[in-house]
């Protein structure tokens, strides 16, 4: 994530009204030995890419936004299937809904290659809607 939108990301977080939490502090339970080293990492040396790149500027786009946790499907131990990145296929269930997360690869039958740029984000803009969002799904 770039300096720029990381600070942005935080002005807007620090906008938000405080509230009381009812969630006692929890502890880190995970042995420290069972984790990897993580990655360094420079927050000069990230660097949002130009918008007018859009194959740059989208990847740092679907990065940021996670949209692989979601939209990659899981191997049998958990792991995320990267042969098959985006490609959709994870359910959701709740008692009252399933969804099962869109193949959003340019594959022209299953996934979005035949959308439009105005047809992908309109689909993104209709789910966000007040009135499907918080409709009666029973």
């Amino acid at each position: 994530m770039a300096k720029d939108v990381l600070y942005v990301i935080i002005a807007y977080i620090r906008t938000l009204p405080s509230g009381d939490s009812t969630v006692t502090p929890g502890q880190l339970a995970i042995p420290m030995p069972a984790l990897s080293p993580l990655p360094e990492f420079a927050l000069e040396k990230s660097i949002r890419p130009e918008p007018l790149d859009k194959m740059k500027y989208g990847q740092y786009i679907a990065t940021i936004a996670s949209c692989g946790n979601c939209c990659t499907p899981m191997n049998k131990d958990g792991s995320p299937d990267f042969s098959k990145v985006f490609s959709g296929g994870i359910v959701f269930s709740t008692p009252i809904l399933k969804v099962a997360v869109a193949n959003i690869t340019a594959d022209s039958t299953s996934g979005v290659g035949p959308w439009t740029e105005e047809a992908f984000v309109g689909k993104f803009r209709t789910n966000s809607l007040d009135e499907v969002v918080n409709r009666d799904h029973g």
